[in-house]
C-alpha cells in the first residue's frame, strides 16, 4: 500500500505543470532586458524624428519576445540601445518600378535611403549597428530599418 502511495505522488509530480513544481522558475533563464533610449539632452533638430526611431526598435524588439524582453528603467536592463542618429542619402543606382521620389503624396526629385544608427551596450561590450537593408525613405522605411537594427540586436545578445 505505502509503495503504491510513492508511485502515485511520483506520477503526480511528474505530470504537474512546469511553473507549479518547486525550482521550475530557476531552471527557466530569463531574457535579456533591453532599454531602448535617445539621448533627450542633445537636441540637433531631430530628436521628434530620433524619439519615432526609438518607438519603431521598440516596437521591432517587442515581436521578438521569445528571446528578447523590454525594459521601461534603465537600470534594470541587461542591454541598453541608443538611437544615435537617422540620416538619409541618395543612391548612386536605383533599381525598380516605383516612382523616383521618396515615397510622400506628391513628392519629386530623388529617392532617398535610410540609415537608422543605434549603439548598444552590455556591460562591457559596445557594439554599433546600422541596418544592412537600404529602405527608401518613408514611414515603412524607417520601421524596415528599425526591424532589420533589431535583427542584428538580437543576434549579438543572443549569440553572447
Amino acid at each position: 500500500m505505502t509503495r503504491g502511495v510513492v508511485v502515485c505522488v511520483v506520477c503526480l509530480i511528474a505530470l504537474a505543470p512546469a511553473g507549479s513544481r518547486p525550482g521550475a522558475q530557476a531552471q527557466t533563464k530569463a531574457l535579456p532586458r533591453l532599454y531602448v533610449y535617445t539621448d533627450e539632452s542633445f537636441d540637433d533638430g531631430f530628436l521628434k524624428e530620433r524619439e519615432q526611431s526609438v518607438k519603431d526598435l521598440r516596437e521591432a524588439i517587442a515581436g521578438r519576445k521569445k528571446v528578447l524582453a523590454l525594459s521601461d528603467d534603465k537600470e534594470h536592463a541587461d542591454v541598453t540601445v541608443e538611437v544615435v542618429e537617422r540620416t538619409t542619402s541618395v543612391p548612386k543606382v536605383r533599381i525598380g518600378l516605383a516612382p523616383p521620389n521618396s515615397g510622400e503624396p506628391g513628392g519629386s526629385g530623388p529617392s532617398r535611403t535610410v540609415r537608422l544608427h543605434v549603439r548598444a551596450r552590455r556591460g562591457d561590450d559596445t557594439i554599433d549597428v546600422t541596418n544592412k537593408n537600404a529602405p527608401f525613405e518613408n514611414d515603412r522605411g524607417w520601421v524596415a530599418a528599425a526591424d532589420d537594427v533589431a535583427k542584428q540586436i538580437e543576434k549579438w545578445v543572443v549569440g553572447k
